[in-house]
């Protein structure tokens, strides 16, 4: 390739470095360093700033997330609102940002709050305070070199219908007409964006710490935290009490950590974990390129880098495959920067150079290498700290603080001081991690590289990590592995995904990737296997394997392993006035124990929180408790959420959390009663209603027995301790494979249960969906007071923003969820959740759309079955049918 040549001259933002002129074989030696000096910039606290003595609510860090935090709050009537930078605004990762904003997406969550963020930046701001933002509309192609990747764009473009989003899918031979100056040769085609557009770090931060004073907020520079208090409730509860910095304490009992890559040395100064790690990220800046002011920005995803329009020159950044991990930034880095390492960077800018010939021949003019906080799973942490009340998370957002910045401190806002957020936020809770994972220092960093590295790979909906695996191991583990089973990744737990028998797919120790002298895993099957379903379509071999354990399930039985369901026990003095508090259905009113509830939690909002199985049962004293089946990830979440609403009210209760004590095996279908008779020696199992449950023994050994199902087929929970777990495992497969049984994993779950139209909390079930809306009113209470209850009071007087359908396509294609919903030619809403149903031999998927086209004059019911239905895959509609509930429910022989 050509060399590149750096010359002397650049200078940006009261910061100089020289370059000597030297070739890019030199640069990437190891043994050299260019030696940029970045002179850091001093701050000086201006003697009229006064630090308040109390304040409602104070933000830490001046960046982009901790500026448009501030704002929001103090738009919001936060009251008194302070922003606290130990430097200047932007200092840390927001002032070398490569401020791009993207407008495409793989999932809405991130989609809405980049809308959020867009509109910011282009209307709101600039209406608000009369100032410019720094937006910069330049446009934005997505490449692609394979087919795959083009049918990961088609995913993304349909998607984006659902809200507006403009962009266009390309062929390589147009991509000269929007980009001239790239190698078209290189690619298959590309995906078009026009709106997307660059954020100035300045620009930005100023806009909102500007239209946050106008609304009463205080923003100090040149103020560094140096500690934290905290104090205990009468309850028992640590809470946040005051901030102490440099130049005095604010009394407060809400913090919002937005510091960045300093945020973890925030929270240790309470004791709080914050799972993320800090890399070098590098990019290169140009000579100026003739026609470069009007390019679009680029992002070569098959090449892991971007290349973006920066005046006359291009900026070339991107994700290396074996990035410099910084163990420590030093309190007074705000300004720092690092000495560009080439043997990382270089192959970077070589493939620059490869798809843009332009680069190579302009030679560079400068690099900045600086620090950026990722996650372990490439999303940003925020939410409450489930340790200490009144402390949130606001960081991790894996280089994108600029272009989520906007919408995130919308959202973040909210949590601090409505309780909630608009929007389902979950994904990026800081509560998704167990507790016993975030200090777990291989783990995070283990996950925290392949996020890293596969930033730019492509989702597909069913692969799975390869790094941070085999933590989290239940008591079955080895048993079931010997038997075939294939495990997923999921809620940071080895679940058995499927079961392939007579093979062994052992997980092996993270090589990442080859990099940092790991040699990279030869003869790997477990890897191999998940190539089945890096596909946008029907997973070939796996989708056979699940489709027998489906039709097994419904023809006979299939024994799933469900230990890493959430089970939580509610108990003390006070458990059953907590209980009528939290749950909308009244799982005390039974006199009598031994009975299990499916029911809801819903926020005070009246959106739902989860929805679960609650079991009356007696405690050795005589008292009462409760046992909570929550969704797998959900047990921390679902803790706090409890703790949040019982807060303050005087109760004698705890909740423990016992999901990794106790294993569950999930027996279901026709045959299952059957199975269980020959184990449970002379129980009468038809007695047991569905809901109830007894206690009994398996090989001499007790265990708690639910009749519950799962997929729409007679089922039971079998639950014991773990140190038994195996010995009742074998004797249930043994009996059960004399009926025609077998093992069976998650993924025939999912299918079983979409297809039966049960709901799932995260998909079809959201905080931002009510029990109206879902079809789950049932599920409530009249004429009781509960969490929410007056909420729903008020929303039952309209008419619901949108409403819960079941579809079918008969087209042989593959559904995921997020797929567009359109009704009589319109775009109505999009898919929540979606399988291959194999009962019904069709897809099936679960969505929501919205209403308000409807008459008042016509119900609900009516509105969604005169509806012409089309759900769009891949940009490619199909023909719907609608229903009310799944057709399935009507082949079911046996209450369930």
């Amino acid at each position: 390739m050509s060399t590149h040549k750096l010359v002397k001259g650049f200078w940006s933002a009261g910061f100089s470095c020289h370059f000597d002129c030297i070739s890019l074989s030199t640069l990437r030696s190891s043994s050299f360093t260019n030696n940029i000096k970045w002179q850091h910039r001093k701050s000086s606290i201006d003697a009229r700033q006064q630090l308040p003595t109390e304040a409602d609510v104070v933000v830490i860090g001046g960046g982009s997330i901790g500026c448009s935090t501030t704002y929001h709050l103090a738009k919001f009537g936060a009251g008194k609102v302070v922003l606290l930078e130990k430097d200047k605004l932007t200092a840390g990762t927001t002032w070398h940002t490569s401020g791009l904003l993207w407008r495409v997406g793989t999932n809405e969550l991130d989609l809405k709050i980049v809308t959020d963020t867009h509109a910011l930046m282009t209307s709101i701001l600039s209406q608000e305070v009369n100032t410019e933002t720094g937006w910069i509309q330049t446009g934005g192609l997505f490449t692609a070199c394979n087919s795959q990747r083009m049918k990961a764009y088609e995913r993304m473009k349909t998607l984006a219908k659902v809200f507006g989003i403009e962009s266009q899918l390309i062929s390589n031979s147009e991509i000269p007409s929007i980009h001239p100056l790239l190698d078209a040769s290189k690619f298959v085609g590309a995906l078009y964006s026009p709106n997307d557009g660059t954020l100035d770090p300045t620009g930005a931060c100023s806009s909102y710490t500007k239209a946050a004073k106008k609304y009463g907020a205080k923003v100090l520079e040149g103020c560094k935290v140096t500690s934290l208090s905290t104090k205990t409730d009468d309850y028992g509860i640590r809470r946040i009490s005051s901030v102490n910095t440099n130049i005095g304490t604010i009394t407060t009992g809400h913090v919002i950590n937005c510091a960045g890559v300093w945020a973890p040395n925030i929270g240790k100064m309470i004791g709080v974990e914050t799972p993320q790690v800090v890399y070098r990220q590098a990019y290169a800046i140009t000579q100026p390129i003739e026609g470069a002011r009007e390019l679009p920005n680029v992002r070569h995803h098959d090449g892991s880098m971007y290349i973006k329009r920066q005046g006359d020159t291009l900026q070339v950044g991107g994700y290396e495959s074996n990035p410099i991990l910084c163990e420590k930034v030093a309190n007074d880095f705000a300004f720092g920067l690092y000495d560009v390492n080439w043997d990382t960077y270089g192959p970077l800018l070589e493939t620059g150079c490869e798809i843009m010939p332009a680069v190579a021949k302009s030679g560079i003019r400068s690099t900045v290498c600086g620090p950026e906080s990722f996650t372990p799973d490439g999303k940003p942490l925020v939410g409450e700290s489930p340790d200490v009340r009144g402390f949130f998370h606001a960081s991790g957002f894996n280089g994108g603080g600029m272009m989520l910045g906007g919408g995130a401190g919308k959202q973040i806002a909210l949590m601090a001081i409505r309780g909630k957020p608009e929007l389902d936020m979950f994904t990026w809770n800081i509560r998704r991690f167990p507790s016993s994972l975030v200090s777990n220092k291989t783990w995070l960093t283990e996950r925290s590289h392949e996020s890293y590295v596969t930033h730019y790979g492509i989702v597909f909906p069913n692969d799975q990590p390869l790094a941070g695996r085999n933590v989290r191991k239940d008591a079955l583990h080895k048993t079931l592995l010997d038997r075939g089973c294939v495990f997923k990744n999921e809620y940071n737990s080895e679940v058995p995904a499927y079961f392939m028998p007579k093979t062994k797919h052992e997980i092996k120790d993270y090589d990442f990737y080859g990099a940092y002298g790991n040699e990279v895993h030869k003869d790997y099957g477990y890897r191999d296997q998940l190539k089945h379903d890096h596909t946008f379509g029907y997973p070939g071999l796996v989708h056979e394997i699940i489709g027998r354990e489906c039709i097994t399930c419904r023809t006979s039985c299939a024994v799933f392993n469900s230990s890493s369901v959430g089970k939580l026990v509610l108990e003390g003095p006070d458990a059953t006035k907590a209980a009528t508090l939290l749950f909308s259905s009244d799982v005390t009113a039974n006199p009598n124990c031994n009975t299990s509830t499916y029911t809801l939690m819903l926020n005070d909002k009246g959106g739902i929180e989860s929805d679960l199985v609650v079991c009356k049962m007696d405690t050795e004293d005589g008292g009462i408790k409760y046992y909570l089946n929550v969704r797998e990830d959900t047990a921390g979440y679902c803790k706090g959420h409890i703790d949040d609403v019982l807060s303050g009210r005087n109760l004698r209760y705890k909740v423990t959390d016992r999901t990794d004590e106790l294993t569950m095996l999930s027996l279901q279908g026709p045959k299952s009663r059957i199975v269980l008779d020959k184990l449970l020696h002379g129980k009468n199992l038809k007695t047991l209603a569905p809901g109830q449950f007894m206690f009994s023994k398996i090989s001499d050994i007790n265990v708690q027995l639910i009749r519950n199902s799962i997929v729409g087929e007679l089922g039971y929970e079998i639950t014991c301790k773990n140190e038994q777990a195996v010995i009742i495992y074998e004797a249930v497969m043994q009996e059960a494979a004399k009926h025609g049984g077998c093992d069976a994993g998650c993924r025939a779950i999912k299918s079983l249960g979409i297809e039966a139209g049960f709901h799932n909390w995260g998909g079809s079930l959201r905080t931002d969906d009510s029990p109206i809306e879902a079809r789950l009113i049932h599920l409530c209470d009249d004429n009781r007071n509960y969490i929410g209850s007056d909420a729903l009071t008020e929303l039952g007087k309209s008419q619901p923003k949108k409403c819960f359908i079941y579809f079918t396509i008969n087209d042989p294609v593959q559904l995921f969820g997020e797929e567009p919903i359109w009704r009589n030619g319109k775009i109505a809403g999009h898919t929540r959740t979606a399988d291959h149903a194999f009962h019904l031999n069709k897809a099936v998927a679960m969505g929501y759309i919205d209403l308000s086209d409807m008459l008042e004059e016509i119900s609900v019911d009516d509105y969604v079955l005169c509806g012409n239905y089309e759900i769009e895959r891949n940009c490619v509609k199909h023909k719907a049918v609608a229903y009310l509930q799944s057709p399935f429910v009507g082949n079911v022989k046996v209450p369930y």
